[in-house]
């Protein structure tokens, strides 16, 4: 069975949500690549 690789690279960037919730970052850091979730949480009185 032959395997399709997939190019990471194409994914590096940030992504945020229509209401910025959450914001997603994936970034490369040498040969690995790292996928950061940033979830704020605010409230207004």
């Amino acid at each position: 069975m032959e395997r399709k690789l997939f190019d990471l690279e194409m994914l590096v960037g940030n992504r945020e949500s229509i209401k910025l919730n959450p914001t997603v970052m994936i970034h490369r850091n040498g040969e690995r690549y790292w996928l950061s979730i940033i979830y704020m949480n605010e409230t207004t009185k």
